[in-house]
Protein backbone atom coordinates (compact mmCIF):
# COMPACT_ATOMS: atom_id res chain seq x y z
CA UNK A 1 0.00 0.00 0.00
CA UNK A 2 1.41 3.38 -0.88
CA UNK A 3 2.07 6.00 1.80
CA UNK A 4 -0.55 8.73 1.50
CA UNK A 5 0.47 10.44 4.74
CA UNK A 6 2.58 13.09 3.03
CA UNK A 7 0.39 13.64 -0.04
CA UNK A 8 -0.87 17.17 -0.52
CA UNK A 9 -4.46 16.80 -1.60
CA UNK A 10 -6.44 19.86 -2.65
CA UNK A 11 -9.77 20.40 -0.89
CA UNK A 12 -12.09 20.55 -3.83
CA UNK A 13 -15.82 20.68 -4.30
CA UNK A 14 -15.74 19.19 -7.82
CA UNK A 15 -18.18 16.28 -7.97
CA UNK A 16 -16.96 12.91 -9.18
CA UNK A 17 -20.51 11.58 -9.61
CA UNK A 18 -20.40 11.64 -13.41
CA UNK A 19 -16.87 10.16 -13.48
CA UNK A 20 -17.48 6.96 -11.54
CA UNK A 21 -19.92 4.06 -11.84
CA UNK A 22 -23.30 4.33 -10.09
CA UNK A 23 -22.20 1.53 -7.74
CA UNK A 24 -18.99 3.33 -6.80
CA UNK A 25 -20.88 6.59 -6.31
CA UNK A 26 -23.35 4.86 -3.96
CA UNK A 27 -20.43 3.45 -1.94
CA UNK A 28 -18.77 6.90 -1.85
CA UNK A 29 -21.98 8.46 -0.52
CA UNK A 30 -22.36 5.74 2.13
CA UNK A 31 -18.73 5.94 3.29
CA UNK A 32 -18.80 9.76 3.42
CA UNK A 33 -22.07 9.62 5.39
CA UNK A 34 -20.46 7.18 7.80
CA UNK A 35 -17.58 9.62 8.38
CA UNK A 36 -20.08 12.37 9.16
CA UNK A 37 -22.06 10.12 11.54
CA UNK A 38 -18.89 9.05 13.36
CA UNK A 39 -18.01 12.74 13.84
CA UNK A 40 -21.56 13.59 14.93
CA UNK A 41 -21.50 10.88 17.60
CA UNK A 42 -18.00 11.86 18.78
CA UNK A 43 -16.36 8.57 17.81
CA UNK A 44 -13.60 10.14 15.71
CA UNK A 45 -10.01 10.55 16.83
CA UNK A 46 -8.71 13.64 15.03
CA UNK A 47 -7.28 12.53 11.65
CA UNK A 48 -5.27 9.45 12.65
CA UNK A 49 -7.69 6.66 11.74
CA UNK A 50 -10.05 5.91 8.90
CA UNK A 51 -13.16 4.25 7.56
CA UNK A 52 -12.85 2.47 4.25
CA UNK A 53 -15.16 0.84 1.75
CA UNK A 54 -14.50 -1.58 -1.09
CA UNK A 55 -15.32 -0.27 -4.52
CA UNK A 56 -18.04 -2.55 -5.94
CA UNK A 57 -16.87 -4.47 -8.99
CA UNK A 58 -13.22 -3.46 -8.60
CA UNK A 59 -11.27 -6.14 -6.78
CA UNK A 60 -8.53 -4.67 -4.62
CA UNK A 61 -9.77 -1.07 -4.80
CA UNK A 62 -10.87 0.80 -1.69
CA UNK A 63 -12.14 4.24 -0.75
CA UNK A 64 -10.47 6.05 2.13
CA UNK A 65 -10.39 9.58 3.53
CA UNK A 66 -7.60 11.88 2.37
CA UNK A 67 -4.95 12.35 5.03
CA UNK A 68 -5.51 15.51 7.01
CA UNK A 69 -9.25 15.82 6.50
CA UNK A 70 -11.39 16.03 9.60
CA UNK A 71 -14.24 13.53 9.58
CA UNK A 72 -16.81 16.28 9.14
CA UNK A 73 -14.96 17.48 5.99
CA UNK A 74 -15.11 14.18 4.11
CA UNK A 75 -17.42 14.12 1.08
CA UNK A 76 -18.21 11.47 -1.49
CA UNK A 77 -15.99 13.26 -4.01
CA UNK A 78 -13.08 13.82 -1.62
CA UNK A 79 -12.62 10.12 -0.86
CA UNK A 80 -9.45 8.67 -2.39
CA UNK A 81 -9.53 5.35 -4.27
CA UNK A 82 -6.54 3.23 -3.33
CA UNK A 83 -5.31 -0.23 -4.28
CA UNK A 84 -3.92 -2.83 -1.95
CA UNK A 85 -1.11 -5.25 -2.76
CA UNK A 86 -2.50 -8.45 -1.31
CA UNK A 87 -5.89 -9.80 -0.33
CA UNK A 88 -8.22 -7.58 1.66
CA UNK A 89 -9.64 -8.94 4.89
CA UNK A 90 -13.14 -10.02 3.91
CA UNK A 91 -14.57 -10.75 7.32
CA UNK A 92 -13.80 -10.80 11.01
CA UNK A 93 -14.26 -14.50 11.57
CA UNK A 94 -17.81 -15.28 12.63
CA UNK A 95 -18.38 -11.89 14.25
CA UNK A 96 -18.81 -8.37 12.94
CA UNK A 97 -16.68 -6.58 15.55
CA UNK A 98 -13.29 -6.73 17.20
CA UNK A 99 -11.72 -4.80 20.05
CA UNK A 100 -8.04 -4.37 19.26
CA UNK A 101 -5.83 -3.80 22.29
CA UNK A 102 -3.65 -1.06 20.77
CA UNK A 103 -5.81 0.11 17.88
CA UNK A 104 -9.38 0.44 19.08
CA UNK A 105 -12.63 -0.85 17.67
CA UNK A 106 -13.10 -2.52 14.29
CA UNK A 107 -16.42 -3.46 12.71
CA UNK A 108 -17.55 -4.96 9.44
CA UNK A 109 -20.96 -5.31 7.89
CA UNK A 110 -22.84 -6.33 4.80
CA UNK A 111 -23.26 -2.60 4.15
CA UNK A 112 -21.64 0.58 5.45
CA UNK A 113 -24.82 1.21 7.42
CA UNK A 114 -24.60 -2.21 9.11
CA UNK A 115 -20.95 -1.59 10.05
CA UNK A 116 -21.79 1.86 11.45
CA UNK A 117 -24.70 0.57 13.56
CA UNK A 118 -22.47 -2.17 14.96
CA UNK A 119 -19.78 0.43 15.73
CA UNK A 120 -22.32 2.74 17.38
CA UNK A 121 -23.57 0.07 19.77
CA UNK A 122 -20.08 -1.29 20.45
CA UNK A 123 -18.89 2.24 21.29
CA UNK A 124 -21.88 2.73 23.63
CA UNK A 125 -21.13 -0.61 25.32
CA UNK A 126 -17.50 0.42 25.84
CA UNK A 127 -18.60 3.75 27.33
CA UNK A 128 -20.92 1.93 29.74
CA UNK A 129 -18.13 -0.49 30.70
CA UNK A 130 -15.71 2.37 31.41
CA UNK A 131 -18.32 4.22 33.48
CA UNK A 132 -18.99 1.08 35.54
CA UNK A 133 -15.26 0.49 36.05
CA UNK A 134 -14.76 4.12 37.13
CA UNK A 135 -17.62 3.83 39.62
CA UNK A 136 -16.20 0.61 41.01
CA UNK A 137 -12.77 2.24 41.42
CA UNK A 138 -14.36 5.21 43.24
CA UNK A 139 -16.24 2.84 45.58
CA UNK A 140 -13.02 0.95 46.34
CA UNK A 141 -11.29 4.18 47.44
CA UNK A 142 -14.13 5.08 49.84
Amino acid sequence: MSDLSQAELPRTSISLKSKVSPEEWAMRVDVAACYRLVALFGMNDLVYNHISGRVPGEDGHFLINPYGYAYEEVTASSLVKIDFDGKPVRDLGKGAAMILRNHGLLTAGRTVCDAFVTMHWLERACQAQLAAMARNAADARS
